[in-house]
């Protein structure tokens, strides 16, 4: 399930960088990346 996600988010993200949207878009997204990242690489906090 995370790493489905993880692949979902890290594609809208290079979609966003190549399209070269809003700055605020593209924080957002990667914000989104790394909290997932951190959910999934740290399962022992759950």
């Amino acid at each position: 399930m995370f790493q489905r996600a993880y692949l979902c988010t890290s594609l809208q993200i290079n979609r966003c960088l190549m399209s070269r949207l809003s700055f605020r878009h593209r924080l957002f997204e990667m914000l989104v990346m790394i909290e997932i990242f951190a959910i999934s690489g740290h399962d022992y906090h759950l």
